[in-house]
């Protein structure tokens, strides 16, 4: 019986042992596979650009993380700001590099957003290189999306495009009168004085 048990628990450790050892190999055979077509995919587009006059597209209607998304499913999002940014920097060092045509966000984007891409496009615009920006008009609650490309170069809007040009404000609500109605006293804490 003894021989029984010891020569069971070999085959199930020798079958354990086998599947681990064959995932892994087809692991590293896959990533092979990848790397392998990664690189020749690379090796082919460096091969079929044009030595001068290229023209980038910049998309950013999308919307964008500000940051890379660390999911493994991410490949069909739009670059994050991050990543964007860095583009454009390479872009401004490459030689081949011409110029870059924006399509512009129509509707809001957030500040922080604006203020990284408005950076970047404005150091491109820089180096000498041109930037055409394209709009269906500027509508919305704010003027973020106005703010990222402007000043970067040629902007081009429909003849038909609609563009509110609305600043940065504040609203303070008023209430008085209302507190005397019910018999009500307000009590304001200041933490300082200002002007």
């Amino acid at each position: 019986m003894k021989h029984f048990w010891m020569s069971l628990v070999g085959s199930v450790a020798g079958v354990l042992i086998g599947v681990v050892l064959i995932g892994v190999f087809l692991v590293l055979m896959v990533s092979g596979l990848i790397a392998s077509a990664v690189q020749n995919a690379q090796t082919e587009a460096d091969r079929s650009l044009p030595s001068s006059g290229i023209v980038l597209e910049l998309d950013l209607r999308l919307p964008r993380m500000d940051q890379p998304s660390r999911s493994p499913f991410a490949f069909s999002q739009p670059l994050a700001v991050i990543d964007l940014v860095d583009a454009l920097e390479r872009a401004r060092a490459d030689a081949r590099v011409s110029g870059v045509f924006v399509r512009a966000n129509e509707f809001a984007m957030s500040p922080g957003q604006a203020e990284e891409i408005r950076g970047a496009l404005n150091a491109f615009t820089r180096s000498g290189k041109f930037i055409v920006i394209h709009a269906q008009g500027f509508e919305g609650a704010g003027i973020m999306n106005y703010f990222a490309v402007a000043g970067t170069g040629e902007l081009w809007l429909q003849p038909t495009s609609s563009f509110s040009a609305v600043g940065l404000a504040t609203e303070t609500l008023f209430l008085g009168g209302l507190f005397e109605q019910f018999g009500a006293r307000a009590e304001f804490v200041f933490f300082f004085y200002y002007k």
